[in-house]
């Protein structure tokens, strides 16, 4: 109390003439309300009202734990939970094919709704992507789209960055609102278009050991505005082993054919197409 009394004694006159202010323009205030009112002046009336907000209290402890509860009981268990684009990187023979075609196997065993779509000749697909357009109206609402694209740079390579399509940026850029996620395979990081290593969620680093066993690294690529990594944020490893059904899945020499036959399209002035086209032979029904 005695602080309080010595602040005041200090400053006190200060306070008198900021108190006497505030005094004097509620004084004005008041007295031109008044007269403003005497001359039939009345405060407009509209459809504006506020809108009452719950507090914080309420909304921690209430309102969050009953949407949370709501949420659990309306969600769909065959809603795919996957999306982005990861891209698989190593050099030949590291198994970074067999790595994403074993990720493909495990999400659609955990999603048996989801549809596939590849350009490496995967027993289980659902379709044949022999144009990169299959992407634009391929959908399948909630349940998902897993899309399997080896050697992307074969597709969009780095030295086109400045031809990518813009129908393609609008797919990667969507992948979560089509429920699609988009695993692709290449030797260097840096071999697929700007465009495509912009929009990377996740690089998964592939080693094997002995031909059989697969470590991989999973990092974030950190970018900048040149799409230069500036640094790579480890996210987890995992391994695997390999195994029949997944060496049988699929058959990676057949694609090598198939380009050798094919051959690089050039691109044309009319519609953009820089792709390389890969017709697969038709396919076996999933086991699971």
């Amino acid at each position: 109390m005695q602080i309080l009394l010595g602040f005041f004694q200090v400053f006190k006159y200060p306070i008198y003439f900021l108190v006497g202010l505030i005094l004097v323009w509620f004084v004005s205030f008041a007295y031109f309300f008044i007269k403003e009112y005497t001359h039939g002046r009345r405060l407009k009336r509209g459809l504006h009202k506020p809108v009452p907000q719950s507090n914080l209290l309420v909304k921690i402890f209430y309102e969050a734990p009953r949407m949370y509860v709501a949420d659990i009981y309306d969600r769909d268990p065959d809603y795919f939970k996957y999306q982005g684009l990861v891209i698989y990187t190593g050099r030949q023979g590291q198994g970074k094919t067999v790595a994403m075609v074993r990720d493909i196997m495990m999400m659609q065993k955990e999603y048996p709704r989801a549809k596939c779509i590849t350009n490496l000749s995967y027993e289980y697909e659902d379709g044949a992507l022999t144009n990169w357009r299959q992407l634009i109206d391929y959908k399948n609402g909630i349940y998902g789209v897993i899309v399997g694209l080896d050697e992307i740079q074969n597709w969009f390579s780095s030295k086109q960055s400045k031809d990518f399509p813009p129908e393609m940026f609008e797919v990667v850029t969507q992948n979560r609102k089509n429920r699609r996620i988009i695993m692709a395979t290449t030797q260097n990081f840096y071999q697929p278009a700007k465009d495509i290593r912009a929009q990377c969620t996740e690089v998964r680093k592939c080693m094997t050991l002995l031909g059989v066993f697969t470590i991989v690294h999973a990092v974030r690529p950190i970018l900048d505005s040149n799409g230069e990594v500036q640094q790579w944020k480890h996210i987890r490893f995992y391994c695997f082993v390999h195994d029949k059904e997944i060496r049988d899945s699929y058959d990676t020499y057949k694609v090598i054919e198939s380009l050798m036959k094919s051959g690089f399209y050039n691109r044309n002035e009319k519609d953009g197409d820089t792709n390389i086209y890969v017709i697969p032979d038709k396919k076996k029904r999933r086991k699971w």
